[in-house]
C-alpha cells in the first residue's frame, strides 16, 4: 500500500507539461485615488497537478504598471524582476510606491521593501529595507 501511494504521488509530480501563465495578481487605488497600481505576473505551471491537486510553479516574471483613474493606456513603472511583489503601497500624491517581495539571501530567505518613483516609467526599484526572519512560508519560520 505505501510503494502504490508513493507511486502516486511521484507520478502526479513528474508528469505534465509546462504551460506559460499570464495573468494580473494585486491592484489597489492610489492613496489619492486618482490612479490604480496592479501586478502583472508571467511563469511557468505544470498542466497536472499532484495528487492534492496543486500545480508546481517555476520561472517568475512580475511588473508594476500604472493607470490613471480616468483610462488610459498602463504605463510600465518598473522593469521585469523575477519573484512575485507581495505588498504594494501606492502613494501618489507623495511621487512613490512601495512593494516587498522575499527574495534568497545569504542566510536564507530575506523580506525586502523597495520604493519607486512613480514619475519613472521602466524604473529599478531601490531596496529601502531587509528583515531575515519569520517569511510566512512553512519551514521558514527562523533565519
Amino acid at each position: 500500500m505505501r510503494t502504490s501511494l508513493l507511486v502516486m504521488i511521484l507520478s502526479g509530480s513528474l508528469t505534465g507539461c509546462w504551460e506559460t501563465v499570464e495573468t494580473y495578481g494585486e491592484a489597489l487605488w492610489s492613496d489619492d485615488d486618482q490612479a490604480f497600481a496592479v501586478v502583472w505576473m508571467r511563469y511557468e505551471q505544470k498542466t497536472v497537478g499532484d495528487v492534492l491537486g496543486n500545480r508546481a510553479t517555476r520561472d517568475h516574471q512580475s511588473r508594476i504598471y500604472v493607470q490613471a483613474r480616468a483610462g488610459g493606456p498602463l504605463t510600465q513603472l518598473t522593469s521585469a524582476r523575477t519573484g512575485i511583489p507581495e505588498s504594494l503601497y501606492f502613494m501618489r500624491q507623495a511621487g512613490y510606491l512601495l512593494f516587498t517581495e522575499t527574495v534568497a539571501g545569504v542566510m536564507g530567505p530575506e523580506r525586502v521593501i523597495y520604493t519607486v518613483g512613480t514619475e519613472e516609467a521602466d524604473a529599478m526599484p531601490t531596496a529601502v529595507f531587509r528583515h531575515r526572519g519569520p517569511t510566512g512560508e512553512p519551514g521558514q519560520d527562523c533565519a
